[in-house]
């Protein structure tokens, strides 16, 4: 499949392929060096600043958003479900890849993972070739209608939590 637009900068740092309903980055690891590594992300602050910076010029045309983050915020979760709330509104689907759900005794305890919660419609891992490519099935099934505000469970869409089979804790 070959994708409808490429962007990048001159030194191949990294790439943006728009594949109509997906997009993918890709970037040099030193890209992706993060200075303050061991005190958690400030998830909240980023999704509020893309809110008001991007989501107006990226997110029209009913785009799927795939949130890639363990959740853990550094400001624990303040400001997070309002940032999340309007992000949800603002797509038409909405899917979180967490690393944190490959271990079967994960929990959604920290304030951050109970703030992004309630605002996505899929809750989904993300930590192996195996999570990628069902992660892949996933979004070239045919979509079905999902429920704003069902809430979402572990692999499972916010209608199909409707039906049963909530996330722990």
């Amino acid at each position: 499949v070959r994708p409808e637009g490429l962007e990048g900068d001159r030194e191949g740092n990294w790439i943006l392929m728009d594949y109509g309903d997906a997009l993918l980055h890709i970037f040099h690891p030193e890209m992706g060096t993060v200075e303050d590594w061991d005190g958690g992300t400030r998830i909240g602050a980023c999704i509020e600043e893309f809110n008001y910076t991007w989501s107006r010029r990226v997110l029209g045309q009913g785009a799927v958003v795939l949130l890639i983050t363990d959740g853990l915020d550094r400001e624990g979760g303040e400001g997070l479900g309002t940032a999340m709330d309007r992000l949800h509104r603002s797509c038409r689907r909405l899917i979180w890849l967490n690393p944190l759900l490959r271990y079967e005794e994960f929990q959604p305890e920290a304030q951050g993972i109970r703030a992004i919660l309630p605002h996505v419609d899929e809750f989904r891992a993300v930590h192996s070739l195996n999570s990628l490519r069902e992660l892949a099935q996933v979004l070239t099934a045919q979509p079905t209608p999902v429920r704003r505000g069902a809430g979402a469970t572990i692999g499972r869409s916010g209608a199909e939590a409707e039906a049963g089979g909530a996330l722990p804790g």
